[in-house]
């Protein structure tokens, strides 16, 4: 495999990360980091010289949260990729940040999994103990990994949520 070359574009973006930013902003290690790469469990950007976007950045700590919640790392990433049209809301905007996006992960015998929504208000939260399912709080490992990963905004989900008020 040949070295990436790295751009002077690249190499100067607050969007793009190493991989040793990526292990450090969702409080993994680099090993861990370098291993998901190989299986797939999280990707590079594709035009990013090697590193990671924001986005991609944000689909580790997911990623990583489920694995602490017991789902082996392919597995992990399949239901980040299943996230990703809601994922895309939160990103674009298009959801007010006067909620917080929890995912409510419900395993089936298939070894797929069933992803439902739920939006609260700011100032309430959610208890995520239940035993029969897992309750991922998206905002929360977002806005962590927001404050550790440098300048990624996260905005918006009132018009979404507003059908459900």
């Amino acid at each position: 495999m040949q070295p990436i070359q790295h751009t002077d574009v690249s190499r100067e973006s607050r969007n793009l990360f190493t991989a040793t930013e990526v292990a450090a902003a969702i409080g993994a290690d680099l090993e861990t980091i370098n291993e998901w790469l190989e299986v797939g469990a999280i990707d590079r950007t594709v035009f990013g010289g090697g590193q990671f976007s924001k986005y991609e950045l944000q689909r580790a700590a997911l990623t990583f949260q489920l694995v602490k919640l017991g789902f082996p790392p392919s597995s992990a990433r399949d239901v980040v990729w299943d996230m990703e049209d809601d994922l895309q809301q939160i990103w674009g905007g298009a959801i007010s940040n006067r909620y917080k996006a929890y995912a409510i992960v419900i395993p089936n015998k298939q070894k797929k999994r069933l992803v439902f929504w739920c939006w609260k208000a700011s100032v309430e939260k959610i208890d995520p103990s239940a035993q029969d399912h897992i309750i991922l709080p998206v905002s929360e490992i977002l806005a962590r990994v927001a404050d550790k990963g440098g300048n990624i905004e996260m905005s918006g989900f009132r018009r979404f949520a507003s059908k459900f008020l």
